[in-house]
């Protein structure tokens, strides 16, 4: 089969009618919400309280199973793009399936006691993460299925933002929560986030089935995508441009908590600067970010926000100097996370405009899959960086990639062969 012959992207997908309302955007919001609350209470909050507890630190190790298995979940996209539920809609079939499982997961999950059931609770935990990433999968296909493309920009605010919320919630909240009510209401809390979005999913009346979708195509179809989404018009420039995005800001914001660790903040202090202050100002951004891109449009927004991230690292190289009292480090986490949030808004929706129909969920999962493997890669780098140059020269790094990955973003998307944007 040719390239040509299998559908492109750049808008393909076509929503049914009516479609991108104020409802959908809400299901969407509480099942990206509740879909991170268990992935930051298992990684953060429950490693913070087996510690305590005394449990050693190569038991904790298999707490990060859990992340593993959900940056997996792009290996199994085909599955998610070739099986369907008839009635229940696509992908909407998909995340009643795994919110069902993921509730009942929970429900076991609270039955135990976390001191004496350890490793029920890893095996378990370990269903809910292999559930969850097709759950994610799902999640992001109905949200191109759902959205005209006039409602993208906003449903990657919500999509971020959400993201952020369940952090917040998952790994704060509940961390802050468990000495007060125990281990059984904390779960509790859990079960009622996932039971939300499903009660609204079956509510949703029309099914998530595009207008142009057609018999499903063989699986091995589906995992010939990997390749064949690049190999579309504009996909290698599309996939340079994913790659450069969030070098700048991971490199720079590698080194933010290692600075406040050396300046002798506690790790309380830490956590409520960045993992609270940064969090809500990041989800301030990725909302804005959302609004903009319906207001500014996708090329302007893809030039712009890397020089604005460039700018947002500045405060960074305060704090390395010693600037490091309360107003400025809080200053410093507002301002870079909120230049870094809309960032991931632009491209989550650019890529939701590259998807196509039949593989809608792994097409977006390939891009999704390389950005955050992109900033996870920064991220370390930075840490090495800094290891042999200081914390100035890796903010600096920072800084010089996003004004880089301005001029890439001017390149890419100027021209008669640049990306072909929808504005």
């Amino acid at each position: 089969m040719s390239i040509r012959s299998e559908p492109l992207p750049a808008a393909s997908v076509k929503p049914s009618k009516p479609s991108g309302t104020l409802r959908d955007l809400c299901v969407l919001g509480s099942i990206y919400t509740a879909q991170f609350m268990p992935g930051s209470f298992f990684g953060i909050a429950l490693v913070a309280i087996l510690r305590e507890q005394g449990v050693p630190l190569e038991r904790l190790a298999l707490l990060y199973v859990f992340g593993i298995l959900m940056m997996l979940g792009i290996v199994w996209s085909p599955f998610v793009d070739r099986l369907r539920f008839g009635s229940l809609g696509h992908y909407r079939g998909w995340l009643i399936l795994t919110q069902s499982v993921t509730v009942l997961s929970l429900v076991v999950i609270a039955q135990f006691d976390i001191e004496d059931d350890y490793m029920p609770t890893i095996w378990v935990g370990m269903v809910l993460a292999f559930v969850g990433a097709f759950g994610a999968l799902a999640t992001d296909a109905l949200a191109c299925r759902l959205l005209p493309p006039e409602r993208r920009g906003l449903g990657n605010g919500i999509q971020v933002a959400g993201g952020f919320l369940g952090h917040l919630l998952g790994g704060g909240f509940l961390l802050a929560l468990y000495p007060l009510v125990g281990w059984s209401l904390s779960i509790t809390v859990l079960i009622v986030a996932a039971a939300i979005p499903l009660g609204l999913l079956v509510a949703l009346q029309r099914p998530d089935v595009s207008e142009d979708e057609g018999s499903p195509a063989p699986i091995g179809a589906h995992y010939r995508r990997f390749l064949r989404l690049w190999q579309a018009p504009g996909g290698w420039r599309w996939l340079v441009l994913i790659l450069c995005y969030p070098v700048g800001v991971a490199v720079s914001q590698s080194v933010f908590k290692p600075m406040l660790v050396d300046a002798k903040w506690s790790l309380a202090a830490i956590g409520l600067i960045a993992n609270v202050l940064g969090a809500v100002a990041a989800m301030v951004g990725a909302m804005s970010g959302g609004w903009l891109v319906r207001h500014l449009g996708r090329r302007r927004l893809l030039r712009v926000i890397p020089l604005v991230q460039a700018a947002s690292i500045a405060p960074l190289l305060a704090v390395a100097a010693g600037y490091t009292g309360q107003t400025m480090v809080a200053v410093t986490s507002i301002v870079t996370m909120l230049a870094f949030s809309p960032g991931t808004a632009i491209v989550m929706t650019v890529a939701m405009d590259r998807v196509s129909a039949e593989h809608t969920g792994t097409d977006y999962a390939l891009q999704s899959t390389a950005y955050f493997l992109s900033l996870l890669v920064a991220g370390m780098l930075g840490l090495q960086i800094a290891a042999a140059f200081g914390y100035s020269a890796t903010i600096a790094v920072g800084a010089a990639s996003c004004i880089v990955c301005a001029v890439v973003a001017f390149r890419q998307t100027a021209g008669e062969s640049s990306l072909k944007l929808l504005d």
